[in-house]
């Protein structure tokens, strides 16, 4: 799928089997129906696809003919540590599956993402059957707001954020060690699981870099940001800083919203809508090597959101602006493992004030149109580092050195 999260586990089948370590994956058979949805299948087949860096195997999507809902039996599922219900029929299917595959193929260790939960749940019961290592890899936390500060649940989310946390404590501690995106998620872990943790970043594909000869001077100067907005996003004060910016350099300029998607977060239109009409523009969705072709030869800055409270999260899309070697807007800093990849590469600025983010566009305005760019200070040493193949290589070494 073209969507952040494929593309983790799509750079371990890439690039694993270059750092000794041959991977198979084990995923549904992801098809999509006549009106665009994710079809449910009434067969068993099974799909194997082999190359030379990895064995894919596509496991029948089925679809959970009954749900059994409520209070007591919601708290059940989680007690058994059930904590999607709605993939209950996915569990079943993978779980089959593994109890006839692992035994019959040789395996040294199993690596499981979150989420879904029952990936972990699933590594913990083939390692009690079989003796097999684990891995558990972390995209995020089940929810990325219980590190903040603010976090005040009630008693409801107070009891499951327990009961997950008994569970991941159980699975963790049985894991060989566990990978995460970031630090303050790697600390968090640690300190519930007393499990040793490591950072491997998610990054930038060296394959969708665009062509070099891609125009560089756009005719106007063009702030973008592309992918999803969070409600958990201090957005306010760029787009009042924007504002002032604007009303200063009376045009030529453009904020560019690309491939917002609403039901996911924050809209878009909504967002912008307080902005003079024309001082911005909403763009459809593109897939990933079309949409940075065409930031390569439009964008001049990019608009990096900061969280309001720091969560932990570091967007994925921060590594396609490195790679893109534009200058980033980090608004606000609340994250220092976020300012550590924006400002440590050189790529980019952090602004805390709408004055401060429109002095800075001024800044970086006048240099465009003076000099029909804005100088760039990218350590192209630092920013190697967040290439995709350079965190699974992280990965693989771990692998080795706790598995052998």
């Amino acid at each position: 799928m073209d969507v952040v999260s494929a593309y983790r586990a799509k750079g371990y089948c890439d690039h694993l089997a270059a750092f000794g370590i041959f991977p198979t994956l084990v995923t549904h058979r992801w098809e999509p129906d006549a009106m665009g949805n994710w079809k449910f299948h009434d067969d068993e087949e099974v799909v194997i696809e082999k190359s030379d860096n990895c064995v894919t195997i596509r496991l029948p999507r089925k679809k959970n003919h009954r749900i059994r809902t409520g209070k007591i039996t919601n708290l059940a599922n989680y007690v058994r540590g059930d904590f999607e219900p709605e993939l209950e029929a996915s569990y079943r299917t993978f779980r089959k599956f593994l109890l006839n595959y692992v035994p019959a193929e040789r395996f040294d260790a199993l690596l499981v993402i979150f989420s879904p939960h029952f990936q972990m749940k699933l590594a913990y019961e083939m390692k009690k059957r079989f003796g097999l290592p684990y891995i558990t890899d972390f995209r995020d936390l089940w929810d990325n707001q219980v590190i903040t500060t603010s976090y005040r649940p009630d008693f409801r989310k107070r009891a499951i954020d327990s009961l997950i946390k008994f569970w991941w404590k159980r699975w963790i501690r049985e894991a060989e060690f566990f990978t995460t995106t970031g630090l303050l998620w790697m600390s968090f872990l640690e300190k519930v699981t007393g499990k040793k943790g490591y950072v491997v970043r998610n990054g930038f594909e060296l394959e969708f870099v665009p062509e070099s000869d891609s125009p560089v001077s756009p005719p106007e100067f063009v702030i973008t940001h592309f992918g999803r907005l969070y409600p958990s996003q201090d957005l306010g004060i760029f787009i009042d800083g924007y504002r002032l910016f604007f009303q200063k350099t009376g045009g030529n300029v453009r904020l560019e919203i690309i491939g917002s998607k609403p039901h996911h977060g924050i809209d878009g239109k909504e967002l912008l809508a307080g902005l003079p009409q024309d001082s911005w523009s909403i763009i459809p969705y593109m897939g990933k090597k079309e949409l940075l072709q065409y930031c390569k030869a439009r964008t001049t800055v990019f608009w990096m959101p900061g969280f309001s409270e720091d969560n932990g999260q570091l967007p994925v899309k921060v590594y396609d602006y490195l790679m893109l070697k534009k200058n980033v807007l980090l608004v606000p800093n609340n994250s220092p493992d976020l300012e550590h990849v924006v400002a440590g590469s050189g790529a980019g600025v952090a602004c805390n004030t709408p004055d401060e983010v429109c002095t800075r566009l001024q800044q970086w305005y006048e240099s465009f149109r003076n000099l029909h760019a804005v100088p760039y200070h990218g350590n192209s040493e630092v920013i190697q580092r967040y290439a995709r193949v350079h965190q699974v290589m992280y990965l693989a070494d771990r692998i080795h050195a706790h598995i052998g």
